[in-house]
């Protein structure tokens, strides 16, 4: 992760394939998933490296770095405050280039 340099806060710049669409994906924490997935899938969630797919036509919506857990649209509840988990960057008031469009 990168700090910005106005704000100090880190954004995520680990990018990776979806392994459906191809598109490239970016890095999330993998407690972030947790409360978004059904609650019996939760189990599924390991700590490791997970990347969120943001391409609406993809039914892929979280794939671990190994691409052995993934989850699909079906898998996620969707009574789940999910636009949190989606953010990528941390906002700041500093205007720098990292914190921008978070």
């Amino acid at each position: 992760m990168a700090a910005c340099g106005g704000c100090n806060k880190k954004s995520n710049t680990q990018k990776k394939k979806c392994p459906l669409c191809k598109k490239l994906s970016g890095s999330i924490h993998y407690m972030a998933i947790r409360p978004v997935v059904k609650e019996d899938l939760e189990k599924f969630v390991q700590k490791d490296n997970y990347y969120i797919c943001n391409n609406a036509d993809c039914d892929v919506v979280f794939f671990n770095e190994g691409e052995d857990i993934i989850f699909l649209t079906r898998d996620i509840n969707m009574a789940a405050n999910f636009q949190e988990v989606s953010k990528n960057h941390t906002k700041c008031n500093k205007g720098c280039e990292d914190c921008k469009g978070g």
